[in-house]
């Protein structure tokens, strides 16, 4: 018998754009909505993007372990 993980799912808000300051390539920058809080962050390069996502998933995530 195969045991599962529980599964963990976060909705997202994503938009994008690509800011051209006197540079190129652009500079990405964008903003995150997380559904079920609303709480939106800004991030100023797509690597901080990913910071993002993870840091709302955790985030979510604890309440639900706390209730084990």
């Amino acid at each position: 018998m195969r045991d599962y993980l529980p599964r963990h799912t976060a909705t997202f808000i994503v938009r994008v754009w690509a800011e051209y300051l006197e540079q190129t390539p652009p500079t990405w920058r964008g903003e995150i909505k997380h559904i079920k809080s609303e709480e939106v962050m800004y991030f100023w390069n797509l690597s901080e993007l990913n910071n993002c996502i993870q840091c709302c998933a955790i985030i979510e995530q604890k309440p639900n372990e706390q209730e084990e």
